[in-house]
Formats: C-alpha cells, structure tokens, sequence
C-alpha cells in the first residue's frame, strides 16, 4: 500500500510541475503580446482600435487569471468514462479554466461531477441535456505555492485514501483564505449554482460561512457564461458589518477573478450619497442602555411616522430641525450632545437617505472615470451617476431596519 500511495503522489508531483511550467510559458506569451498590442495600439484608429483594445482587455485578463493559476492550478481531478464517449479523459478543475490540458472552471456544469462517488453520474449541460458516465477516480489536493500540501485518492473498489499530507503547522500563515471552493460540500454547491432572479436567503448558525457562501455565489454569477451578462462586477454591492469584514472579503472575491465588485459598510455607502464629511459613525448614542433604547424608539417612531421634509445638504441641521418636532424634550437635549460630537446612527443616515430620495426620486454617487487624451495619457474624472445594481448582497440583514432595507433595493 505505501508503495502505491508513492507511485500516486510521484506522479501527482510530476504532472502538476509541467502544468506550471505551461502556464507559466503562457503568461509570458501573454506579457509579451501584451508589450505589442499596447506599441499597435498607438497608431489606429476607429474600430480598428476598439477591436484591439477587446483584445487587450481579454489578454490582460487572462494574464490575471494564470498568474492566480500558477500557484494552485487545480484542486481535483476526475478520471470519468462518458457513456456517449470512447476511451478514459482525466479532467481537472480549479479557480480559473485552462482547457488546453483539461483544467476546467469551478463554475463550469461538469465541475459538480466533483462532488460524486466513484460510480455512475450525470449532470445537466448548459443546453438542458443530460451528460453521464461513470467516474472511476477521485484525487483532491490542496496546493499551496506550487507544492502538494494534501492528498487524497479513490476510486471504484478503493476507499478514501490519504495520500500524502504535509506538517501544516509550518505553513499557516499561507492560509491567507479559507479556499471554500475546495473544500465544499455538495449542498453548498447546489447554493452557489442556484436559480438567480429574485431574492435569496443563505440562513444558518454563527460561523456557518454564510457570507463566504454569499460572496462564492457572486462570483459564481459574475463568471458563469448563463448569468455573467446579467451580473457585470462593477454593478455587484455586497454590504458588511464593519471595515475589518469589509478587508477581509475585499481579498477573497479577486482570488476568484472579480476585481470590481462593490464592497461597503452602510454607513461608508450612505455618506457618499450624502456627500457627509467628517462625520463618525455610531453604532448607539446614549449614556445607559436605558437611554439608547428610548433615543432609538422614538427615532423608529419618526422613521415611521413622520413627515420628513426635503433634503438639504447640511445633514446635521437637517436632522435637528426633524427632531425638533418629533422628538421628546430629553431626547431632544441628547440629540444636541450627538450633534456636538458630530456623530450619525442608523436612524440618522436612514431618515437622510429617504428625504435623499423622496427629494430627486432616486440616489446618486459620484464615480470615478478616466479619459484617453492626444498623447494617450489618462485624465482622471468625476461625475454624479444614478446608482443601479444587478445584485446586492447584505451580510447579517437581520441587523438591517426594515426602511434601511427598502431604500437600499431602491
């Protein structure tokens, strides 16, 4: 048995050096494409130039995409017999698809084959038809900069097998991310491919990886060819608790080839609407918790209730001339001391954001974009835009209030 477990892991080595060494020969074509078309460039014209322009953007992605490749270029391999098909294919699948040696996308239809036991499959093509065989083996891997970390080996006749396993404790600081992908069952996989018009709800315990999931199935929707027409990066908004969620998945959809996707706090989203300017956040005012949830019930009271009046562009004004009426005398007192601080609740930014909104009928943003002058320099700009998202992701929404939650839909 240790003789076979050898022969696995020799052979395992040897084919995962020559897909790097191929990638790597690859990226550097690309670089060096990338060096010409950028010299063409210059001297067209018309569409022409719009043509290799495409062509630039699809070769710089791609040069993205096998530089990510290269340290872990697959996470499992499938020997499969299709029943349609003669002879055995040994197909692998990753992060990103390198079909030129079978290496092909998570969010490819075949991937989920992954998740099956050695035996009869079948999965749905993106045509609608039924593709089955039968997979004769499963090999999954945990590759870290190039070198096996973790193997495991089955296939008909022959259990789950560790293979090889490396001492990790030498190597944790590595595990920047939890790699999901690798590691998910089935059923979050069925998650992730899920129907995608209207709402979704990923419910389940504390540390479950909900908003992991959440954001697996954004890329998902992003890369898929069925959905990534109607889910482009840039129209994504996920909403987080806190800055350090927001950093922490700021690095996990880019490893999975989405740069552009939105990702904020509530607060960080409505002062850009708002145009606020040295203002805090706070989560609750008050001195005893006594006090925070009266300030709190009748703020809801007025958020409810009341009749809110325009925007104007002097938020703090604003909200006193609200409160003036709609709160009690000693709410109002404490008002003043959040005020003085220059402090903004939920309450607060929710009531500015719908008087935003009653107001010009819609929210708005400023964004940033670049244009191409004569001598092919970029020249920064700004505009105000309506804003519009194809998907919005909202971590813990169960914290959200209600009217929070109807403006952000829009």
């Amino acid at each position: 048995m240790l003789e076979e477990k050898n022969k696995i892991y020799k052979q395992a080595k040897k084919h995962l050096s020559l897909i790097r060494e191929k990638i790597r020969v690859l990226a550097d074509e690309l670089e060096n494409k990338g060096k010409k078309n950028l010299a063409e460039l210059k001297r067209l014209r018309g569409s022409e130039r719009m043509v290799h322009e495409q062509l630039m953007y699809y070769n710089a992605k791609r040069s993205d995409e096998l530089g990510k490749l290269y340290p872990t270029p697959y996470f499992v391999r499938c020997d499969v017999i299709f029943d349609d098909e003669s002879g055995e294919k040994t197909l692998y699948f990753a992060k990103f698809p390198y079909t030129e040696e079978s290496v092909y996308s998570w969010v490819a239809p075949i991937a989920s084959i992954r998740f099956e036991s050695c035996g009869r499959f079948s999965y749905a093509r993106r045509n609608g038809e039924k593709k089955q065989g039968r997979l004769l083996r499963k090999d999954q891997f945990m590759i870290i900069d190039g070198k096996i970390v973790y193997l495991t080996s089955e296939e008909s006749g022959r259990p789950r097998t560790l293979i090889y396993q490396e001492y990790f404790s030498t190597r944790k600081t590595g595990f920047v991310l939890p790699e999901i992908i690798e590691q998910m069952e089935k059923a979050q996989d069925e998650v992730i491919r899920a129907d995608h018009p209207g709402p979704f709800i990923i419910s389940g315990p504390a540390g479950s990886g909900k908003t992991t999931l959440a954001l697996h199935r954004a890329a998902y929707l992003a890369e898929s060819p069925e959905t990534a027409q109607y889910y482009k990066g840039a129209s994504i908004m996920v909403f987080v608790q806190d800055a350090g969620t927001k950093k922490y998945f700021s690095h996990l959809l880019p490893e999975l080839g989405i740069n552009d996707v939105n990702i904020t706090t509530f607060f960080e989203w409505a002062a850009k609407i708002l145009e606020l300017k040295n203002l805090i956040y706070v989560t609750r005012f008050g001195d005893t918790e006594t006090e925070k949830d009266q300030y709190e019930y009748e703020k809801n009271n007025l958020l409810n209730n009341g009749n809110i009046p325009d925007y104007t562009r002097f938020p703090l004004s604003w909200l006193e001339n609200v409160y003036k009426t709609g709160l009690s005398r000693a709410m109002r007192a404490l008002f003043k001391k959040q005020k003085n601080q220059k402090m903004l609740d939920r309450f607060d930014l929710t009531l500015l954001l719908g008087s935003y909104l009653n107001t010009y009928g819609y929210l708005a943003a400023e964004e940033e974009y670049y244009v191409m002058g004569k001598d092919y320099s970029l020249a920064k700009k700004t505009r105000k835009k309506p804003i519009e998202y194809s998907l919005i992701i909202i971590d813990e929404f169960q914290n959200y209030l209600p009217r929070q939650l109807a403006i952000i839909r829009g």
